[in-house]
């Protein structure tokens, strides 16, 4: 039942799925998106929020990139040290 609900969360981005902790950039996004939607007028302090929420939203993606690179090499640097053993022996 908790994989099931997790997986759900997943899928809506409402928590992170390398971590599985709260995403308070996609809340923040999810909640602004809303409240664009559903007003009949568009201020400029909501253009501002839409712009604060989109800023933290790529920063959080690109972030998430760089973490996902460096495992990536620090994957390819323990398969090489593995291959090196294994030749040797």
């Amino acid at each position: 039942m908790k994989q099931n609900l997790l997986k759900v969360l997943v899928f809506l981005r409402i928590v992170d799925d390398h971590d599985s902790m709260l995403s308070i950039t996609n809340l923040a996004m999810f909640i602004v998106l809303y409240k664009l939607f559903m007003t009949q007028t568009t201020s400029i302090n909501d253009l501002g929020t839409l712009l604060v929420a989109l800023s933290g939203y790529n920063l959080k993606k690109f972030m998430n990139a760089d973490v996902l690179v460096k495992s990536l090499q620090n994957n390819k640097i323990v398969q090489k040290a593995e291959e090196l053993v294994s030749s040797n022996q």
